[in-house]
């Protein structure tokens, strides 16, 4: 619980102390509520089933949150230059089209990608809609409504559009480094 993590690391106190005002208590909207509610119940389903360091992981590696995980671990992997595990990106994306194509996929061609399309929304508000995640959603988006449409998909205008639609969504990543890393990394792929 997010509370639980706040109180451990005295948060609170530093924020009664400072001169910050709280403006108002539970002002959530609904949809920022639903996917907190769900992102705690998947932290606490999976730290039942896993210890304490190998849930902190998996959910590093599932949802990227990396909060859990100890300052060894992190620094194992830095050394290891295994850090991009850690990092929810475009091989997260690919799993999940994989996944409900190969499931799903024998049925209705169209509704499979239409659930797809609708889960790849849920996995980017689960992960926080960070820049790379934005990124290889979008992409596949456009993939599977070209598909949808009877179109053939060019990777370099998805990434242009996915590029306007993030800084349209948020200008300010033009200076976040997740942006232009999984942008540089997928030019570089493509190229």
């Amino acid at each position: 619980d997010y509370s639980e993590y706040l109180k451990s690391k005295n948060i609170h106190r530093i924020i009664e102390a400072s001169s910050v005002e709280i403006l108002g208590k539970n002002k959530i909207n609904f949809f920022s509520t639903a996917i907190n509610q769900i992102q705690n119940n998947v932290k606490e389903n999976i730290t039942k089933l896993l210890g304490q360091e190998e849930s902190a992981l998996c959910i590093g590696i599932l949802i990227g949150n990396t909060m859990g995980i100890s300052e060894e671990t992190e620094d194992n992997f830095k050394k290891s230059n295994l850090t991009h595990l850690l990092a929810v990106s475009g091989s997260h994306i690919t799993y999940i089209i994989t996944a409900f194509s190969s499931t799903l996929g024998k049925r209705n061609k169209k509704s499979t990608k239409i659930i797809t399309i609708i889960f790849l929304l849920f996995f980017t508000a689960i992960t926080g809609f960070t820049p790379s995640v934005l990124r290889a959603s979008i992409m596949g988006i456009l993939v599977l409504l070209a598909s949808l449409l009877h179109r053939k998909s060019d990777t370099i205008n998805n990434l242009g559009i996915s590029s306007l639609l993030i800084l349209i969504y948020n200008p300010y990543y033009v200076t976040d480094l997740g942006f232009l890393l999984s942008f540089a990394g997928t030019i570089g792929i493509v190229i």
